[in-house]
C-alpha cells in the first residue's frame, strides 16, 4: 500500500512539473507572428574624433570664429562637440551668450558659464541630419558683457574675453555606407576616413622580400598617402603570417612565384595567364569581412609599375572591374605639374559680418623641402558693403601672421574689388603656412558694436587664389627635409636600404617614412627604389635611406668613422663626441638619424641614416623623419633620441650644397629686367660724360 502512494505521489509530482513547464513556455514564449518586427544584430558603431585645428582668443563685445571637420559615407547616429574653453572672471551672464552653427544652421545657444578664468568643458548635442559627407563647417559666435554700464565701453576693454582651446573636438557615432564591388570602390574605402583612423587599412609582402615587392609597396604607400583625406600615418606596412587574419582592407604585394595559396587560388583563370606574363591588380574575398587587393606578376617591372598605378588616384578610380592587368611598358604616372601651381583660397567663399575688424584664416599646403619665391602671389576677389566709412576701411593679408599688404576699399569697387598682393623678399617661407585677409569695416560715427542694424559686410569669392612659385633649398639641412630626396614634387632618385632578410622593426620604418614622403609629393613620377644590402647595386646617382639598427645597418657599419655620433666598435653604444659627453649606460639605449653627403658621389646627394643601438631606439629616432606632425621639430645634420626626447645638433657649419655662380644668376627673379635697366644707366651716363668733357673742352677747362 505504501508503494501504491509513493508511486502515486511521484506521478504527482510529474504531471505538476509538465503542467507548470508549459505554462511557462506559454507566457514567455515570443510567437512568428506574420509581419512583426525580427530581431536584428545591430552593427558596432564607429567612432570618429577630429580635434579643432588651433587656439581661438575672442575678445570684445561681439566675436567669432570658424571650424571644421570631415565626415565620410556614413550613417551617423549621434554626433557631438566637446568645447574646451574659458571665460573672463568678470563675465556678467544673465547678459552674456554664445550661438552655435552648423553648415549655416545656427542650433544651440546658451548664457555663458562662469568660469573664474579656469578651463572647463561642455558637450553639444550636433544635428546628425546637417552633417554632410566631406566638409563640415562650425561657427561659434559669442556676445560678451562685463559691466552694467554702456556696452560700448566692452567693445575696447581688454579684460573682455574668452578662449577655446584646440583640445575641443567633434565626436561622430556612425556606421559605414561603402560598398565594395571595384578596385575603385576598394580605393576609395583603402583610403578613407573610417578605414585609416580605425587602422582598418594595412600593405603586406611575402617574407624574405625583393627588391620588385619592397618598391612596388613603397610607391602604394607613398601614393596612398597623397591621396589620403586624414589619418594616413596610421597606414602600416606588415609581413604576412599564414596564422593572421588580412585586415579588413588589404593590399598584397607578392611576385607571382611566391604568392601564397590561400590567395592564388582565388584568382580566375585569366587573372593567373595574366599574372604569368606582367601584372595584375585583383579584387579577392579570403573571408566576408576582408577584401584584399593582390598586387602580383611574374615581371618585376610590371609588377613596380602595379605598385605605382595605385598610387594615382585619377587612374584607379576609374577602375570599375574586379581586376585590372598591368604590363611593364604601361604609362601610369601623373602628368608634371607646372612651377606655379594655384591654390583656392575657398570652394564656397567666405563672409564676413559686422564693423571694424573682421578676418578670417586659410590654411595653404606647400611642399616642405622647397622655398616659396618671391614670385608667388595672392590674388583676391571681394565685395563689401556700401556704407563704409571708406576714409578709414581697407583690407590686408597675412602670411603667417606677418602683414605682406594692404589695399584701400573704395565705394566704387563696393560691388566687386580685386587685390593681388606679392611675398616679400625678405621672407623665407617652407612647408605648409596661413594666410589671413581681414577687413577693418569702418562705419560713420560709429564707435563700437552695439548697434547692430545696417552691419557691414565683406565677401571673399572662391575665385580667391594663391599662386606659388618654390624653388629649391640651397643647404643640405634636415630643417628642409625631405629636400634632396623630392625635386619638384617628384621621387628624386630615392633609394631605401634594408638589411638582407628585413625585421618587421626595420619594415615598419621604410613604410612610414614612405608614407611621409609621399605627403610631399605631388605627382607618382620620379624614381625610387628600396631594396636589401645584397641587391643595392650602384649608388652612385642615388640618395640614400638607410634602415636598421647599427648591427644589422652595412652602410653605417661601413661609414662609421664619417658619422657625427659614432657607435663604439661592438656596436653596443653610441660614443661621445665634441658636441656631447655620452655616459657608456646612456649610449647603449640612443637611437640616431644622421644627414650625410653621400659618400658614393657627394655632390647634391645625400645619406639618411636612420639607425640605433636596439631596435626600440631606432624605432623612436625614425618617429621623427616618418612623421609629418615631427618634422618640423627637426634642425641640425644629426640628433640623438632618448626614451623622452630628441636632442638637435648642428655638425657641418657649411653643410651647403654647391651652387655655381651662373646658376645663382639664373635663378635670380627679374634678371632681365635688371640687366637691361642697368644698361641703359650706364649708356645714359656715358652719354653725359661726353657731353661734359666736350662742354669743358671749348671753354678750356681743366
Amino acid at each position: 500500500m505504501n508503494r501504491r502512494k509513493k508511486r502515486s505521489a511521484f506521478f504527482s509530482v510529474l504531471l505538476v512539473c509538465c503542467i507548470l513547464s508549459m505554462l511557462f513556455q506559454t507566457v514567455w514564449a515570443v510567437p512568428a507572428v506574420s509581419g512583426a518586427p525580427v530581431a536584428t544584430v545591430k552593427p558596432d558603431l564607429s567612432v570618429h574624433q577630429e580635434s579643432f585645428s588651433g587656439d581661438y582668443a575672442m575678445k570684445g563685445l561681439f566675436s567669432s570664429f570658424t571650424e571644421s571637420f570631415s565626415a565620410g559615407d556614413w550613417n551617423i547616429s549621434e554626433a557631438k562637440l566637446t568645447l574646451r574653453f574659458a571665460v573672463t572672471p568678470l563675465v556678467r551672464q544673465e547678459v552674456s551668450d554664445f550661438t552655435v552653427s552648423l553648415n549655416g544652421q545656427r542650433f544651440y545657444s546658451s548664457r555663458i558659464p562662469l568660469t573664474k578664468g579656469q578651463q572647463q568643458i561642455i558637450e553639444l548635442p550636433l544635428p546628425v541630419e546637417q552633417i554632410k559627407s566631406g566638409s563640415n563647417s562650425l561657427l561659434v559666435e559669442t556676445y560678451l558683457r562685463t559691466t552694467e554700464s554702456d556696452p560700448c565701453s566692452e567693445d575696447v576693454s581688454q579684460s573682455s574675453w574668452m578662449s577655446v582651446s584646440r583640445d575641443s573636438f567633434v565626436t561622430l557615432r556612425y556606421t559605414s555606407l561603402a560598398k565594395i564591388d571595384t578596385v575603385a570602390d576598394f580605393y576609395r574605402q583603402f583610403t578613407s576616413i573610417d578605414a585609416l583612423e580605425n587602422r582598418q587599412s594595412a600593405v603586406y609582402v611575402a617574407p624574405n622580400p625583393q627588391e620588385s615587392e619592397l618598391t612596388a609597396a613603397s610607391w602604394v604607400l607613398s601614393g596612398v598617402s597623397k591621396n589620403a583625406a586624414m589619418f594616413y600615418e596610421n597606414l602600416e606596412l606588415l609581413y604576412d603570417s599564414q596564422n593572421s587574419a588580412f585586415r579588413p582592407y588589404s593590399v598584397y604585394v607578392c611576385g607571382y612565384a611566391k604568392l601564397p595559396q590561400r590567395l592564388s587560388s582565388l584568382l580566375s583563370t585569366e587573372q593567373k595567364q595574366a599574372a604569368e606574363t606582367g601584372a595584375v591588380l585583383a579584387l579577392v574575398r579570403p573571408a566576408p569581412n576582408q577584401a584584399v587587393l593582390v598586387v602580383t606578376g611574374a615581371d618585376a617591372a610590371a609588377l613596380v609599375n602595379a605598385g605605382r598605378l595605385f598610387g594615382n588616384a585619377d587612374y584607379i578610380t576609374q577602375t570599375s572591374a574586379l581586376w585590372r592587368p598591368v604590363t611593364a611598358k604601361e604609362t601610369v604616372t601623373f602628368q608634371q605639374e607646372e612651377e606655379g601651381r594655384t591654390q583656392r583660397l575657398t570652394e564656397t567663399g567666405t563672409m564676413l559680418n559686422g564693423p571694424f575688424h573682421q578676418e578670417q584664416t586659410y590654411f595653404i599646403r606647400a611642399a616642405g623641402n622647397r622655398i616659396l619665391d618671391p614670385g608667388s602671389q595672392v590674388d583676391l576677389v571681394f565685395r563689401y558693403s556700401e556704407n563704409l566709412d571708406f576714409n578709414r576701411s581697407l583690407v590686408t593679408v597675412y602670411l603667417n601672421d606677418m602683414p605682406i599688404g594692404s589695399k584701400k576699399l573704395t565705394k566704387q569697387g563696393a560691388q566687386g574689388d580685386t587685390a593681388r598682393f606679392y611675398l616679400p623678399v625678405d621672407v623665407e617661407i617652407y612647408g605648409n603656412f596661413n594666410l589671413k585677409v581681414a577687413f577693418d569695416l569702418e562705419i560713420p560715427d560709429l564707435y563700437c558694436t552695439m548697434r547692430q542694424e545696417e552691419m557691414p559686410w565683406a565677401y571673399v569669392t572662391s575665385d580667391s587664389s594663391v599662386t606659388l612659385v618654390s624653388k629649391d633649398s640651397p643647404y643640405l639641412l634636415l630643417e628642409y627635409y625631405p629636400e634632396g630626396f623630392l625635386e619638384n614634387g617628384a621621387m628624386n632618385h630615392l633609394t631605401f636600404v634594408l638589411p638582407d632578410q628585413p625585421q618587421q622593426s626595420e619594415l615598419t620604418v621604410l613604410g612610414k617614412t614612405a608614407v611621409a614622403m609621399g605627403r610631399y609629393t605631388q605627382n607618382n613620377s620620379g624614381a625610387m627604389r628600396a631594396c636589401t644590402v645584397s641587391e643595392m647595386g650602384n649608388l652612385t646617382n642615388e640618395n640614400i635611406i638607410s634602415i636598421g639598427r647599427f648591427e644589422r645597418n652595412a652602410i653605417a657599419q661601413k661609414y662609421r668613422d664619417q658619422m657625427f655620433f659614432k657607435f663604439s666598435e661592438d656596436g653596443s653604444r653610441i660614443v661621445s663626441n665634441e658636441k656631447l659627453q655620452i655616459e657608456p649606460g646612456y649610449g647603449a639605449t640612443l637611437g640616431t638619424v644622421q644627414l650625410l653627403d653621400s659618400p658614393y658621389q657627394k655632390e647634391n646627394r645625400a645619406l639618411l641614416l636612420v639607425t640605433g643601438v636596439t631596435d626600440e631606439s631606432m624605432l623612436r629616432a625614425a618617429e621623427y623623419v616618418s612623421s609629418s606632425q615631427e618634422l618640423w621639430k627637426l634642425k641640425g645634420d644629426g640628433f640623438l633620441v632618448d626614451d623622452a626626447t630628441a636632442h638637435f645638433y648642428r655638425f657641418k657649419q657649411d653643410n651647403a650644397k654647391a651652387v655655381p655662380f651662373t646658376q645663382k644668376l639664373s635663378d635670380t627673379p627679374g634678371l632681365p629686367s635688371l640687366i637691361l635697366a642697368g644698361s641703359g644707366v650706364l649708356i645714359l651716363l656715358a652719354v653725359a660724360a661726353v657731353f661734359l668733357y666736350l662742354k669743358h673742352r671749348k671753354r678750356g677747362d681743366r
